[in-house]
């Protein structure tokens, strides 16, 4: 391509604007301009962007030289903090979509943490059920439930089901509720 530069030993660039300046790198895309070009400068690695001078994605090298062992890969950074981070660009919210191709029941998109016991899903009817295999501990902070409608529900040992709500004295008070919205029996 039009200024593709290969710098580093065994640099290999691929598009226009573009810069392998570290050995054995990968470029591949096309830079900003050619003032502003997409720049590999990390040994060891793959970087893809087009029309940016920061790849859009990044492959890292392994720490090697144990089998089994895998680099780390970037979104939106060439300096990944962990396995899968995810940067936003300034100016631009920082989201992660998980979407499911057909939105149905029995296969909700969700993210699982640890194993498939620990896990967030979203439900198109219930919503967003989290799922622990222990119990759900919360450090540091508060739990809000700004709308006054809503709060706690449980269900007691002989099967019904409790919703308790604060009231004005913050008091917690529970009604009876005929069924639970969300719950497998519902």
């Amino acid at each position: 391509g039009s200024n593709a530069i290969s710098e580093g030993a065994s640099a290999k660039t691929f598009g226009n604007a573009v810069r392998g300046i570290a050995p054995m790198t990968i470029t591949m895309g096309t830079g900003y301009s050619k003032e502003k070009p997409l720049i590999n400068y990390k040994e060891h690695s793959f970087v893809l962007g087009f029309n940016s001078d920061v790849p859009t994605f990044f492959v890292g090298k392994s720490p090697g030289p144990m089998s089994g062992t895998t680099g780390r890969v970037g979104i939106g950074t060439m300096d990944p903090s962990a396995k899968l981070p995810f940067r936003s660009d300034d100016g631009e919210q920082a989201v992660v979509f998980i979407e499911a191709s057909n939105w149905v029941n029995d296969l909700p998109p969700a993210l699982w943490l640890g194993d498939e016991k620990h896990r967030i899903s979203a439900d198109s009817e219930k919503g967003l059920i989290f799922e622990s295999e222990n119990n759900f501990v919360f450090k540091r902070g508060d739990v809000y439930i700004e709308d006054i409608g809503k709060g706690i529900v449980m269900k007691s040992p002989d099967g019904k089901w409790w919703r308790g709500t604060v009231d004005n004295s913050g008091s917690l008070n529970f009604i009876l509720m005929e069924s639970c919205p969300g719950s497998p029996n519902a």
